[in-house]
């Protein structure tokens, strides 16, 4: 049956591909398909079947302006650079304990790097409430709810029941404790090494992307889990990572005026787009470099 039907998408001119591994689990038979196009697996969503593709790297970033491409810039790609040169394999005197205490926004709208023109109440609000994207349906409240049993679950999930936001930093900006500094570096180095050993391993998940739309451009926002292992896959030279769609649909910045928050007047309509368009055109590594962030040339 798998055969009939990869053979009918080929005639429909969809080729389905596996990622090459150095080594392939037995729990991947079972996996979804995985296109090297990741347009034709969001078409092939649309018709009713899941589908992981291979996310890009170089067209990946994060909401706050950071992007695992490696012409870019994000901490925990350089912190992983720097661990496999030798030269520092301790969150003491990292790169990420750098940026950790480089980057200290007081507020949600300092929190969305070298961008001026959020909503004026991200000013009031604390600095993880910059999720609050132009398109997301929820309110602050939510989104402060949503990080907070986030970081808890993850902090109980490696063994640190204690470690809460409040008590001990976010893990995408500082300031962060020591003990947090360490967990994050810890399992940066984890992940890092089971792939460089054992190839991505799907069966143990995906990373997971949204798909922004300016024109014939592309980017893939990464959403929710998976931030570690598009780290890794980065720091290791690899081209793309296997991903899913966070929802299956496409935010296109032409249909920006129906944007839940700029409905609601939380994000005013030029806001939205100044911030769609900061997505794409955000120069990270240059931010880092005159942050002092990149020691690794």
């Amino acid at each position: 049956m798998k055969k009939v039907i990869k053979s009918a998408l080929k005639s429909a001119g969809i080729e389905i591909n596996r990622i090459p591994q150095k080594k392939i689990s037995q729990r991947e038979n079972d996996l979804l398909p995985i296109f090297d196009e990741p347009l034709a697996a969001l078409a092939y969503e649309h018709a009713g079947h899941k589908a992981a593709f291979n996310c890009p790297l170089k067209l990946t970033l994060k909401s706050n302006g950071l992007s695992y491409s490696p012409d870019s810039y994000h901490p925990f790609v350089e912190t992983l650079k720097e661990y496999e040169s030798g030269k520092i394999t301790t969150y003491e005197g990292s790169l990420l304990e750098s940026y950790y205490r480089t980057h200290q926004p007081y507020n949600a709208a300092e929190a969305i790097i070298g961008f001026d023109k959020s909503p004026e109440f991200f000013k009031s609000q604390p600095a993880h409430i910059y999720w609050l994207s132009p398109w997301r349906p929820d309110d602050a409240q939510a989104v402060d709810k949503i990080v907070k049993e986030f970081t808890k679950k993850h902090s109980i999930s490696h063994g640190e029941v204690e470690m809460t936001l409040e008590s001990d930093g976010y893990q995408y900006h500082g300031p962060v404790s020591e003990k947090k500094g360490r967990l994050e570096y810890q399992r940066l180095v984890r992940v890092f090494e089971s792939i460089r050993k054992n190839g991505y391993d799907r069966s143990l998940g995906h990373a997971h992307f949204l798909v922004l739309k300016r024109g014939s451009s592309i980017r893939y926002l990464a959403q929710g889990s998976g931030n570690h292992r598009i780290a890794a896959m980065s720091a290791l030279g690899y081209e793309t990572v296997p991903a899913l769609f966070q929802k299956s649909g496409v935010i296109d910045v032409e249909m920006a005026q129906f944007w839940v928050q700029v409905q609601k007047n939380v994000w005013s309509l030029d806001q939205a787009v100044a911030y769609f368009n900061y997505l794409f055109d955000f120069d990270s590594r240059a931010w880092a470099f005159n942050q002092g962030l990149l020691h690794l040339q």
